[in-house]
């Protein structure tokens, strides 16, 4: 047996359905949340770079290192597989490009507020932006929904922005360093063909159209909103 440790794993980056994901957990969920106006604030540090990788390279890989490990009897057991080296996204860089695509390119049919709002190096800043700009806002909206014969809902989902981001200033605040050679060593065990079929390297990914395919797929897979909207939304977001 062989344990491979994989860090964030993000949607799918090639196939077979680029943009792909089952949850908007993690940085797929901060910047849906930001895109819906719902996320004002983010807390960490704005070089940190976010170590990622793709659940289709994750699946690849993994076959990639079963078969060796089997065919070569090796005597390593535990691996890493992460991408931070190769692809340097700070996590500034990953929650500005989210926001400017839901912004100008895919914005969505329902939202509390434009995408805006900021990443933040000091905690005492961060929380004071969170108290103001997204705890208090929904209470005050949650109180008036009744009014209109509506439930309240924006209170129940900010605790859980809340949660989803105390969980990920563990990862946002601190630079993680890990040992990634054994996934660039096993590119010298594929042949050509083998390396275009399976996603074992990440030279050439486009940062933008990445976030903007993962996106597309949330929009559409899980919040459920038809890309016939779209036109609509964008002429919105010019209001």
């Amino acid at each position: 047996a062989i344990i491979l440790r994989p860090s964030i794993i993000t949607p799918i980056w090639k196939e077979p359905m680029p943009g792909w994901f089952d949850n908007i957990n993690g940085p797929m969920g901060a910047m849906i949340a930001a895109g819906k106006g719902v996320l004002r604030t983010m807390y960490g540090n704005k070089e940190t770079h976010v170590d990622v990788i793709s659940v289709d390279s994750v699946a690849d890989i993994v076959l990639v290192f079963s078969a060796y490990t089997m065919i070569t009897r090796f005597s390593n057991r535990v691996y890493n597989i992460c991408t931070k080296n190769e692809i340097g996204m700070t996590w500034q860089r990953m929650y500005e490009t989210g926001k400017a695509v839901s912004r100008n390119k895919l914005p969505f049919d329902i939202i509390l507020w434009a995408p805006g709002g900021n990443m933040r190096n000091s905690k005492i800043a961060h929380y004071f932006m969170l108290v103001f700009t997204q705890l208090i806002p929904a209470l005050l909206i949650d109180a008036l929904l009744p009014l209109f014969g509506y439930k309240p809902f924006l209170w129940r989902i900010q605790m859980r922005i809340v949660s989803g981001l105390e969980i990920m200033d563990y990862y946002t605040s601190q630079e993680w360093i890990f040992d990634n050679h054994w996934v660039v060593k096993i590119r010298q065990w594929l042949n050509a063909k083998e390396m275009n079929q399976y996603t074992v390297a990440y030279n050439g990914v486009n940062i933008e159209e990445y976030i903007l395919n993962g996106i597309l797929c949330t929009r559409r897979y899980i919040l459920k909103e038809p890309d016939e909207n779209i036109p609509t939304a964008k002429r919105r977001m010019k209001m």
